[in-house]
């Protein structure tokens, strides 16, 4: 496994580890099936049935211990001799490197998990960003551009997955999620959900957990702007509808 800085400061490159290990994974299955397929074939031509052939294979080489299907002449026990020097050592070599990529992935994320958590701790006066979708983006291209520092809170793993900001696995309307995302040492959050009532309980407990903090909410509906306000947003966006206007001025103000 080795050790450097991953993508987004996610902790160590596990990823590249856990792909080589997999590799020999796949590798190791694919000559075990080799070993099982001429294991079958070789008794198979020493007079066995072919039934016969397969379960004296797999018993072979899995080194279950049941009695020979039949009787073995010298031919028959030079064969398993064989077999079992083959296939014995390939299928524990196998089992040893499955539970490797599982230990791996599995160190991986916690390790990659402390570092962020680690990360998120040591920030203050950063940008809270609920919600990795469209709007989202493009909030967190601005703000990084404007030299903010932002953590992401998102319930979708794959769309966090190798973000360059913190970001905090998790529904956003829990305070829990929003205390690890440091909500409470943050300068501003941004509700960019997709869902109003979603915003409305993000605002809500993002006022709660830290009274003085800027609070940008997301309104896919007019009538969610004033409930936005009173939950306590500052500033509360349509982006529909600054689309809409963006588009009619240009149709009015061609130049």
């Amino acid at each position: 496994m080795t050790e450097g800085p991953g993508p987004a400061g996610r902790g160590p490159r596990t990823v590249v580890g856990v792909t080589t290990s997999l590799a020999r994974l796949r590798l190791a299955v694919l000559l075990v099936l080799l070993v099982l397929v001429v294991g079958t074939a070789g008794y198979a031509l020493l007079g066995m049935s072919l039934l016969d052939a397969a379960y004296q294979t797999v018993t072979t080489v899995t080194t279950v211990g049941f009695r020979e299907v039949g009787h073995f002449d010298g031919a028959e026990k030079v064969f398993t001799m064989f077999l079992i020097g083959a296939g014995v050592g390939l299928v524990l070599y196998t089992l040893t490197l499955a539970v490797q990529v599982t230990v791996e992935g599995q160190l991986g994320e916690i390790v990659g998990r402390r570092r962020m958590d680690r990360r998120i701790a040591d920030l203050s006066g950063h940008v809270v960003l609920c919600g990795w979708g469209r709007v989202g983006r493009a909030v967190a291209a601005d703000l990084v551009e404007s030299g903010q520092r932002v953590v992401v809170i998102d319930s979708d793993p794959e769309r966090v997955r190798d973000l360059d900001h913190p970001t905090v696995l998790g529904d956003a309307t829990l305070d829990a999620t929003l205390r690890a995302a440091g909500v409470e040492r943050a300068a501003a959050l941004v509700a960019a959900l997709a869902d109003d009532a979603a915003n409305l309980f993000v605002t809500l407990s993002a006022r709660t957990l830290n009274p003085s903090m800027f609070v940008v909410a997301r309104a896919r509906q007019d009538d969610s702007v004033a409930k936005l306000q009173r939950a306590g947003a500052d500033r509360v966006v349509n982006p529909q509808a600054l689309g809409a206007a963006r588009m009619a001025s240009f149709v009015v103000r061609p130049h």
